[in-house]
């Protein structure tokens, strides 16, 4: 799967190609500028990267502050 495209919402771990896609670079300045900083997640042979770090790296250098949890809802308690 070369990107997140067929979807209607983009996976939450992705392959190099896909991150690129979603943060709208290439795959070579994904890999030598968003890779080195995020921590990868390998299961089994796949290597792939959270939509949420993603968000997270993206959201810091546009000078967002992070986005705090949600109150717990307490008609969940």
């Amino acid at each position: 799967m070369p990107d997140g495209s067929r979807f209607a919402f983009p996976p939450r771990l992705m392959r190099a190609s896909a991150a690129a896609h979603y943060l709208g670079m290439s795959e070579s300045c994904f890999r030598a500028t968003v890779a080195p900083e995020l921590r990868e997640v390998r299961i089994g042979g796949i290597v792939g990267w959270l939509r949420e770090d993603l968000d997270g790296w993206l959201d810091a250098r546009a000078g967002r502050a992070a986005q705090s949890q949600p109150e717990a809802n307490p008609w969940h308690q």
